[in-house]
């Protein structure tokens, strides 16, 4: 069987002040299906209260996509995955946001991870310039163990 877990939000208003660091993703509202709530599994635990999963040592395909709207206009704002702490090269997306008025901003970001031991896995988002306020409208976190 396989474990897999699922945070999101949908129709989101609260808005996270950035900086030029990256800075975890705090807009989830929602944990989704999740194999470890179903069956007691913990390969994939969707942990809600850290905005993160919590995962066992194996191979994921792992699945961000996110709409978001910024209070700034001609800034790159950074998506990327991390694993405890540390960014997933292969799992950044850069957006520009537009050069008038509040900016909609789109992500996508689908990769394999490897992990050799049991981390957590996040979305981190940060500013090229400024302290723009995004704000996640519609946004899925999805990982899915593939081993």
């Amino acid at each position: 069987m396989s474990e897999f877990g699922t945070l999101y939000v949908k129709g989101g208003s609260t808005g996270q002040a950035l900086s030029t660091s990256y800075a975890k993703m705090t807009g989830w509202a929602t944990r989704g299906d999740s194999s470890y709530y179903v069956d007691g599994l913990f390969g994939v635990r969707a942990d809600l209260t850290q905005d993160r999963f919590s995962l066992l040592a194996g191979k994921y395909l792992v699945c961000v996509s996110i709409s978001a709207t910024s209070d700034a206009a001609d800034i790159a704002i950074t998506a990327g995955l991390h694993v405890d702490g540390t960014e997933e090269v292969d799992g950044v997306c850069v957006q520009e946001s537009e050069a008038a008025g509040k900016a909609d901003l789109n992500f996508v970001i689908s990769t394999i991870v490897n992990l050799s031991s049991p981390q957590a896995l996040d979305v981190r988002l940060k500013a090229a310039s400024s302290t723009p306020t995004v704000t996640p409208t519609n946004a899925h976190f999805t990982v899915v163990k593939l081993d």
